[in-house]
């Protein structure tokens, strides 16, 4: 019986944008359970306040991500994912400087919104582009399972972090 040759899956540039879905759905998760505490301590706020806050970076994500389908099917994609990253990474950088004006924060948390709807949805298109059309399914499974990864292991580390460190310390690591 002859042996049917399969293409191959785990290239190189598949294994890089799996591991970058990790890290960026990591860093979100890391924030998820550890935001609101943030909220709470450093801006004084109630909790419905807390959650319209939060839903502001939802709303980014989701009102930027047909746009960036758009772009990301102009333009080389590759270029979109990578610009996208880094804006993403860049956002962190504003919980380390905005911790006096709760409206800069949500600013800020909307730019980041906006990001992480650049990025996830440029991942999505890119992925696609380093698989062989003959694995499709699986390689998205795998994808896939690079933020159910994150999921699992994110707010956990999220609530490690400031349990024996500082939110200073959460930002970093996220």
């Amino acid at each position: 019986m002859a042996e049917v040759k399969q293409d191959r899956l785990f290239t190189r540039d598949y294994i890089f944008v799996c591991i970058a879905a990790f890290m960026m759905s990591f860093s979100f998760f890391i924030l998820v359970p550890t935001l609101p505490m943030y909220l709470k301590d450093t801006f004084g706020i109630s909790q419905t306040l807390v959650g319209v806050v939060l839903s502001c970076y939802v709303i980014a994500v989701l009102s930027i991500r047909p746009m960036t389908g758009f772009i990301a099917d102009t333009l080389p994609r590759k270029k979109v994912y990578i610009v996208s990253y880094a804006i993403f990474v860049a956002s962190f950088l504003g919980y380390f400087f905005i911790t006096q004006t709760l409206a800069l924060f949500i600013l800020l948390r909307i730019f980041h919104g906006f990001s992480f709807g650049m990025l996830t949805t440029a991942g999505n298109t890119l992925v696609i582009d380093v698989m062989p059309s003959s694995r499709r399914g699986e390689g998205l499974g795998y994808y896939g399972v690079t933020n159910n990864l994150a999921m699992a292991f994110g707010p956990m580390a999220g609530l490690f972090v400031i349990t024996s460190g500082s939110y200073t310390l959460l930002f970093l690591t996220s």
